[in-house]
């Protein structure tokens, strides 16, 4: 990608809120589904137990079990909004960071864009090496809602990038190829919104 010329250059920011809202759709692709899984798998054995108890109010090994599998429901949920607020808490430093999306055929290259001195004209911070995504290669889902796209990579990464700082010509050619692509799972929010 590097050699190519790209069919769009975006350049944003993103708040501590839309990042929360992009890691909540993340969550809600990748860990919710996992964990309604589990939570059902606990509430079967915690009904078993309820059973046990009204037959025999006395046995107090089911009263134990039912408060073991109440206990790692509430764990389960307990660990989507402590990771979140973690997450947020670490990344309060680089909300004023810009950063620099170049839109391929083939992928994107997400970059964070380094300040420069004024006196002496060179950045202030380490340039931080951009990274490539390539739809064949990492494969990734892209989900488009009203605020936002978010790119999700194997299940590990996501990028957020805000409408509020796109023009729409910018927003189309984003949605175009991410559309386009066959190597990309792209979810249209939108539509479902709106209807």
């Amino acid at each position: 990608m590097e050699e190519k010329q790209p069919l769009e250059t975006l350049v944003y920011t993103i708040s501590l809120g839309e990042y929360e809202r992009g890691f909540i759709l993340f969550q809600k692709k990748y860990v919710f589904p996992k964990n309604y899984i589990m939570t059902a798998a606990f509430a079967i054995v915690a009904a078993l137990y309820v059973f046990q108890i009204v037959e025999n109010p006395a046995y107090s090994t089911a009263w134990v079990m039912l408060l073991v599998c109440l206990f790692f429901i509430s764990l389960i949920w307990y660990n989507v909004f402590k990771i979140r607020k973690s997450l947020i808490n670490s990344i309060k430093d680089i909300k004023e960071d810009t950063y620099e999306a170049k839109v391929y055929n083939d992928g994107l290259e997400i970059s964070v864009k380094t300040e420069k001195d004024e006196i002496s004209g060179e950045e202030t911070l380490p340039e931080i090496p951009a990274k490539e995504i390539s739809f064949a290669l990492d494969k990734p889902d892209a989900i488009e809602n009203a605020e936002m796209f978010v790119i999700y990579i194997k299940k590990q990464m996501f990028y957020a990038i805000p409408k509020r700082c796109l023009s729409p010509a910018q927003e189309e050619v984003l949605r175009n190829v991410l559309k386009e692509s066959g190597d990309v799972k792209f979810i249209d929010k939108l539509k479902k919104e709106k209807a």
